[in-house]
């Protein structure tokens, strides 16, 4: 792997190109605070320390609207905007395969967040347009919608990607748990319910631990 330093007056610019479209001065995560043989022109090879943060904050949005019928088939529209490590993920991603198959990429990224049903009228921002965040939408659709049959439904939304075995209580990670990046996600659901229904949310969940809060 193959990262370029540019030197800027007094500075170095840190750039992943080994990617090819990682945004600009964003090394991949696992490359962050790591020890690396920077080789200058001019002078003596040297190790020195990769970035430990990006250069901007990461930021995750997640939105979907749709409707549920009566048989319990969920229709809905999809959008979906990255900035940071995913963005990198996802731009290799899409420009790895034929922009003819990004609908069938789509699809495996959408089955990937937890997402059963079935994609159509994907849209993708170009891959090698790094100045700008990420941008996926698409249409989705998913017959027998989480657990319709008892009349119990869950929110349209990914998993946040912190989530933990059954068995994380009694037993401690062998290695240090990675949450990222520090940034925001934002997850926005909104299900119209067929008519003549009406809700009953579960009831408020408050939960305060010295590591984090839940609400």
């Amino acid at each position: 792997h193959v990262i370029t330093v540019v030197p800027v007056g007094d500075q170095l610019i840190w750039l992943d190109t080994t990617p090819e479209v990682a945004p600009y001065r964003l090394p991949l995560i696992v490359l962050r605070n790591k020890q690396a043989l920077v080789i200058p022109s001019n002078k003596a090879p040297a190790l020195m320390t990769t970035l430990e943060n990006p250069p901007f904050p990461e930021e995750h949005a997640f939105s979907v609207k749709g409707k549920l019928s009566t048989d319990g088939t969920f229709t809905g529209h999809v959008e979906q905007s990255y900035r940071g490590d995913a963005e990198t993920a996802l731009r290799a991603l899409f420009r790895q395969v034929a922009q003819s198959k990004w609908k069938e990429a789509a699809q495996g990224f959408s089955y990937g967040l937890g997402f059963a049903g079935d994609v159509r009228n994907v849209k993708v921002t170009p891959p090698e347009e790094t100045e700008k965040p990420f941008e996926l939408s698409y249409d989705y659709m998913r017959k027998n919608y989480g657990d319709w049959e008892h009349r119990q439904i869950t929110p349209p939304m990914p998993q946040l990607g912190v989530e933990v075995t059954k068995d994380s209580r009694e037993k401690k990670p062998s290695e240090p748990v990675v949450l990222g990046a520090l940034g925001q996600i934002v997850y926005r659901s909104r299900v119209e319910l067929p008519p003549g229904y009406s809700m009953i949310a579960p009831s408020a969940v408050n939960l305060v631990k010295p590591y984090a809060e839940y609400r």
